[in-house]
Order: structure tokens, then sequence, then C-alpha cells
């Protein structure tokens, strides 16, 4: 089992690339197909969410962003979430299971409850429970600080 915070090696565009930076990998680009340097740019995991946690300077050419992209170090970072209280403990390890909801238009749907970058059962590790999440609908949820942990 190895930890979701392993450091992957990509590119991005150099603009976009500075510390701190969050950024959810839509996959392959159609001007990629033919890159030579298309296996550095896609190892990363479709739909998840990685922060760059460093930067080199090189710089090269690229199709997709003008001004070329640099080699960055990502991992995938700690969030925080809304988890159903009773299974909200500290250091526990629990499937994900987004919050069956239908108030759509409420401000925590997508950020909170039902964050994109996280599938039904990946299995994510509490690294802290926070207070109380505040519900529209009153749904017992605390705010839970996780990190995906990949098998």
């Amino acid at each position: 089992m190895s930890s979701a915070n392993d450091v992957y090696i990509t590119l991005l565009g150099k603009r976009l690339s500075k510390k701190g930076l969050r950024f959810i990998f839509e996959g392959e680009a159609p001007l990629c197909e033919s890159c030579r340097l298309r296996g550095a740019c896609l190892k990363l995991e479709k739909g998840r969410l990685y922060e760059v946690v460093g930067i080199r300077s090189v710089t090269h050419e690229c199709a997709v962003f003008a001004d070329g992209v640099v080699t960055v170090l990502v991992t995938e970072p700690a969030v925080t979430i809304a988890m159903q209280s009773k299974v909200a403990f500290e250091g526990a390890t629990q499937l994900f299971e987004p919050i069956k909801c239908r108030n759509y238009d409420c401000e925590n749907f997508g950020v909170y409850c039902n964050p994109p970058f996280f599938y039904k059962n990946d299995k994510l590790k509490i690294l802290s429970v926070g207070k109380k999440h505040e519900c529209p609908l009153q749904y017992e949820l605390k705010q839970v600080t996780v990190r995906r942990v990949k098998e």
C-alpha cells in the first residue's frame, strides 16, 4: 500500500507552474498525440487533484502551452471534506462515500460533500477531524482532513 502523497514528476505550463498550485489533471489534449515529451506529461491519473511542490528551471517547447512547459514535482494533497459524523475518527481509514444529497445549489455540494477528485470507494486516511459541518439539510457531518491511500 502506498500513500497518495507520493511525489510524481510531470510537465506543466510555465506560467501555471507555481508552488502550491492545485489542479485536477484532465488527461491528454489532442495536440499531445505526436509530442516526444508525451510520456512525461501523462503519468498522472485523470480526474485527480494534484499540488505543485517543486519546480525545475528548464523550459521545453509545447504545442499546448505557448510559453512552454517546465518539469514540476506534484503530489496528491490532503484536503478537507465533509464526512458522516459516525465514521469520522482521526487515524481511521474509510472508503469514500459521496454524501447522498440533491441540494445541488448548496455551496458545499461539490467542494466538501462530493469533491470531483475522489471516487466512490477510494480509500481515505483521516488525518484530523474538525468541527461539525454546517449542512442546510441537517445531515450529521464533520469536517475531516483526508489523504487518499492507494493500494
